[in-house]
């Protein structure tokens, strides 16, 4: 049996191809974002700028964006480290393209993903990524290391030196944008819509909701079972009449008896 792999679509076309800031006319600021929950390991990487304090005079400011339960104890451990101007925390936005286009250095300090899609929204916005080589997707979004760092060793003196020349790198890691916009066309969602379409007629079974602009549920759906690929146009229109800012599903689509695709929280359409 073949198992086919569709990279989430984290972009679109256009943003793919839009001017981003060089990386030599950005502030040195260390972006880090998600949920303030042990599965991100932000105390890690906290360490970490700790003891780039340590051994660099560069001036630099980590941004961490993100909620979660965490967050006083985080914050705390800042102020026992004794570096509060080095580490600012910032709620969840849904702007985030915003901060990575101010970034220059991208860390990914999880333990595990099941995809990581700050870390692709944070290479396709031109930042010099980091990330421990974990499971799921760092090693294929940096196309193994071919556009960003991935590191084996789970080390805070390490990752602090890689920060570090992180800091001093003035062009892209991967060396030409025109690499990178190649690699980025997989994980638009024109190219996902594409690949789609060229099955034609196949099972799908489908879990998923519709969020509002306020990210509330307002419509859910649970083991829809199809017999030919969803109406994509039919669910945009749908977003616009629920002003809905995005339709997620996870499920299988099963084309033959022989291929069989997976799926996981998936954004079908964004207003």
């Amino acid at each position: 049996n073949k198992i086919k792999v569709f990279w989430n679509p984290i972009i679109t076309k256009d943003f793919l191809r839009e001017y981003k800031k060089p990386l030599n006319k950005r502030d040195n600021i260390i972006l880090a974002v998600g949920r303030l929950e042990l599965q991100k390991d932000f105390e890690h990487l906290i360490r970490s700028i700790w003891n780039l304090s340590l051994i660099s005079e560069l001036d630099f400011k980590l941004i961490i964006v993100g909620n979660g339960t965490l967050e006083t104890n985080l914050k705390n451990l800042v102020k026992d480290l004794k570096i509060n101007e080095k580490v600012e925390f910032l709620p969840f936005s849904e702007d985030i393209f915003d901060y990575y286009s101010k970034a220059k250095v991208f860390v990914l300090s999880s333990i595990y993903e099941g995809f990581g899609n700050v870390l692709a929204e944070a290479l396709f916005s031109n930042c010099y990524c980091i990330s421990y080589d974990i499971n799921h997707g760092p090693r294929d979004i940096l196309d193994d290391g071919k556009f960003g760092v991935l590191l084996k060793e789970r080390n805070i003196k390490i990752l602090s030196k890689e920060i570090k020349k992180g800091l001093l790198y003035e062009k892209p890691f991967y060396g030409s944008e025109k690499s990178l916009v190649q690699f980025g066309e997989e994980f638009t969602s024109e190219k996902y819509l594409e690949k789609l379409e060229k099955f034609g007629h196949f099972t799908l079974m489908l879990n998923g909701y519709i969020l509002d602009k306020d990210n509330h549920i307002v419509a859910e759906f649970k083991e829809i079972k199809l017999d030919a690929w969803i109406n994509v146009p039919g669910m945009m229109n749908q977003c616009e009449t629920l002003e809905a800012k995005k339709i997620i599903f996870r499920g299988m689509i099963k084309p033959n008896d022989k291929l069989m695709i997976y799926l996981k929280d998936i954004q079908i359409c964004s207003s």
